[in-house]
């Protein structure tokens, strides 16, 4: 094959008979035919021939004869057609729906020559209001009445525009030529239910989402709608088309909900039933005020500092039971670890012990690193007493006579010497 449906081969002569005025046909098992003359001294002849337009993998069989023809005489015809033999459909059933051109081929019981005349094909049906004939769109569409097979063809070619049907429904097509009729059947589906969807599928409350149905019909029909919660979403009980597509003239009402609900939404005609899911949300609560909103997080602060508060303490708690426990401690649990591992105690809970008591080190590590800004905040206070201290003897100084403020400074500093004791023995005992 070079090119489309182009073949291209080639004749080759054997043997010493001249063969110089003799005429060579070839055809294939699909009825296409060519002849060639026998040229002088020519020992092969070049063979370009047209093969039919398929739809599905098939082979060709070409056939090469000699025959013996005075030059001046036309060629000898071989079987030629009288009659029909088949007629064929590329598909045998379509959708309403879809419904449009369905490509056809009729077959003669010959071939024509190229002196033999065209045969007329007369195409009918039973039910004309479904189906139409027509040529084919590469040549040139329109009615197809009358429908010739030419000179060199066996087989000719035509297509069945449909139109959608209320009921399922054969047509039957035939064919006639030769006063032999063939006929072959297709099936046209009638119309039905294609899709239905909601937008947006998602969707709160009080609102009212779309939906769209599609349907293929040609006359008018009514879908069914229902719902598996109407408390929740509710549609119309019924809807109508009149023509084919999609239709987003219809809506859901929402209801009231207190959580995310989800509802399936049911279309159906005839025995097609359609489905889709809607989710339902409550709508938001009203926005609080800038006052509200500082007070829950001032309150939300607060519950964090006291949880903060008490883990120090636990912190300290467990410091307090763990004081003792220092890296030797460690090292010396390791061993006894290492000792344990070759009597009954697996390796695993040897590595879990030895886990937890790193993990316990490193919080007392952690309490320490605490107790070091306590000495710190200690040093701070001892450093105020000293200024106070010192403010006490300039006071001295500056009012010898009053004798009741030294006394109430005097008073002041005996209680920060007494809290700056307790402070100091609480550190020291930590």
């Amino acid at each position: 094959v070079i090119s489309g449906n182009v073949v291209k081969g080639t004749i080759t002569f054997t043997g010493p008979a001249p063969f110089e005025g003799m005429t060579v046909y070839v055809d294939n098992n699909h009825g296409y035919f060519e002849s060639y003359r026998v040229r002088p001294m020519q020992s092969s002849i070049p063979v370009i021939m047209s093969s039919p337009m398929v739809s599905s993998t098939q082979t060709l069989i070409y056939t090469a004869q000699l025959r013996v023809t005075n030059k001046l005489e036309k060629p000898v015809e071989i079987d030629p057609a009288s009659a029909v033999e088949n007629i064929s459909l590329a598909q045998t059933t379509v959708s309403s729906c879809s419904a449009d051109l369905v490509w056809g081929t009729v077959s003669l019981d010959g071939w024509l020559g190229s002196s033999s005349p065209s045969v007329q094909v007369t195409l009918t049906s039973d039910h004309p209001e479904l189906v139409s004939f027509e040529r084919q769109p590469a040549d040139g569409g329109g009615p197809i009445d009358p429908f010739f097979i030419g000179q060199l063809h066996r087989d000719g070619y035509f297509c069945v525009r449909c139109r959608p049907a209320t009921d399922d429904t054969v047509v039957v097509i035939t064919a006639t030529a030769g006063g032999v009729s063939r006929s072959c059947g297709l099936l046209i589906e009638a119309a039905g239910l294609q899709g239905f969807s909601v937008f947006p599928n998602l969707a709160v409350a009080g609102t009212q989402p779309g939906l769209s149905i599609q349907m293929c019909t040609a006359v008018n029909v009514t879908i069914a709608l229902s719902s598996s919660d109407p408390n929740v979403a509710s549609v119309p009980p019924t809807v109508r088309f009149s023509t084919n597509g999609w239709f987003n003239n219809w809506s859901v009402r929402l209801h009231p909900v207190d959580r995310p609900t989800t509802v399936t939404l049911f279309a159906s005609y005839k025995d097609k039933i359609k489905t889709t899911q809607l989710t339902v949300v409550p709508p938001l609560p009203p926005a609080y005020s800038v006052q509200e909103f500082l007070v829950g997080r001032i309150g939300s602060a607060e519950a964090r500092l006291s949880a903060a508060e008490a883990a120090v303490n636990e912190l300290t708690a467990r410091a307090a039971m763990h004081e003792r426990l220092s890296e030797s401690d460690i090292a010396a649990a390791r061993e006894r670890l290492a000792r344990l591992e070759k009597t009954s105690v697996t390796p695993e809970y040897v590595d879990k012990r030895t886990a937890a008591l790193e993990a316990d080190a490193g919080r007392i590590r952690t309490l320490e690193g605490q107790l070091a800004e306590a000495d710190k905040r200690i040093e701070k206070l001892e450093a105020a007493a000293q200024a106070l201290l010192a403010e006490q003897a300039r006071a001295a100084e500056n009012e010898k006579d009053s004798g009741a403020a030294l006394e109430e400074l005097r008073a002041q500093f005996a209680s920060m010497s007494v809290l700056f004791n307790h402070l100091r023995g609480s550190g020291l005992a930590r």
